[in-house]
């Protein structure tokens, strides 16, 4: 057999080869991208999955906070009218610190200008007495 035979021979088989070779490997490649987008739809129902119950919890904690506040505020304003109706009806009877210690001080001036009334009275009675007897002091 000469050259030219063998090349007929040879040359058809290694087409073939390569030929199935790339087939084989365009089958691999589409058989990849065909499980990695199963495995991205997969992926996106689950993070739509998630997304989904992440937003229905949110929506709860969201509505369990405004009933919450909504306690709080009525809870608040109710001892806000409980202590405004306190202050109304110890307004009477309630002096304040300040009031107090005012109050304080003006009937310690008053006690001070009796007293010192009283001691010039006795100082003018002393003085008359012991003119009157003599008798010095």
């Amino acid at each position: 057999m000469d050259l030219f035979e063998v090349l007929k021979i040879v040359v058809p088989i290694v087409i073939a080869l390569i030929g199935t070779i790339f087939v084989l490997l365009r089958w691999a490649i589409d058989r990849q991208a065909q499980s990695t987008q199963k495995m991205w739809e997969l992926f996106q129902a689950s993070i739509g999955k998630n997304i989904h119950q992440l937003s229905v919890e949110v929506a709860s904690f969201k509505a369990d906070f405004y009933d919450w506040r909504n306690r709080y505020d009525a809870r608040v304003h109710a001892l806000e009218q409980k202590l405004s109706r306190f202050e109304k009806e110890v307004a009477g009877q309630y002096i304040k610190r300040r009031d107090w210690l005012e109050h304080a001080l003006s009937l310690e001036k008053k006690v001070d200008l009796l007293r010192n009334d009283i001691h010039k009275e006795l100082q003018e009675i002393y003085k008359e007495i012991t003119k009157k007897t003599g008798d010095k002091p």
